[in-house]
């Protein structure tokens, strides 16, 4: 599995993690060669370097292209991309290697409502053709997405199961509010004190 995996702007701090299932990949915004997205946006090397032939890389970049709603753009310059279409490149590159996996760090950060929908979309369908995994801060989007959840905290696993198992074990009626401080709590106390 681990040659098999592809990282799409997977963060430094999450590998050690992962790293007995995949290799390391930074970042994703300036990873574009000069030329147009279908060409010599990065879509073909890696199944290049596998040696998937020319008509199969084709095939496997028009799906792609098509899977993240990409087609008006093959014949587009990298560069005139905005930052959410970049993603969407990212994603058809990471399709094109056709993986068992595919990681996803917090894939929806820096979008703008409509970007992130669009993302989440594109994530719901990707999920039908290779396993997803992603990180994220935004408990909506693990809940829409998500059949199967593990919650880190300092890099340790804390929680973790079937979505719906989780959100069952994990219900109540209670707010908890932590603080960092003493002096923080008490004047949140004396707020509802006052109410």
């Amino acid at each position: 599995v681990a040659s098999q995996c592809l990282l799409v702007g997977f963060g430094h701090y999450h590998c050690h993690v992962i790293r007995e299932i995949a290799f390391r990949h930074k970042g994703t915004g300036d990873l574009f060669a000069p030329g147009f997205v279908a060409q010599g946006a990065g879509t073909a090397f890696g199944p290049e370097n596998l040696g998937v032939p020319r008509e199969e890389i084709k095939e496997r970049i028009d799906f792609a292209l098509k899977a993240v709603d990409m087609e008006k753009f093959r014949h587009s310059s990298p560069e005139r991309l905005s930052g959410g279409q970049k993603q969407r490149i990212a994603i058809v590159r990471a399709l094109a290697m056709e993986p068992e996996i595919i990681l996803f760090d917090e894939p929806t950060s820096a979008l703008d409502p409509v970007g992130r929908k669009e993302i989440l979309d594109i994530l719901m369908a990707v999920k039908e053709e290779t396993t997803v995994i992603f990180s994220t801060h935004i408990l909506s989007d693990v809940e829409r997405i998500c059949t199967d959840v593990a919650f880190l905290n300092d890099g340790q696993i804390i929680m973790q199961g079937k979505m719906a198992d989780v959100k069952e074990r994990n219900k109540s009626k209670d707010i908890k509010l932590e603080f960092e401080n003493q002096e923080d709590t008490e004047k949140v106390l004396a707020a509802f004190h006052e109410c």
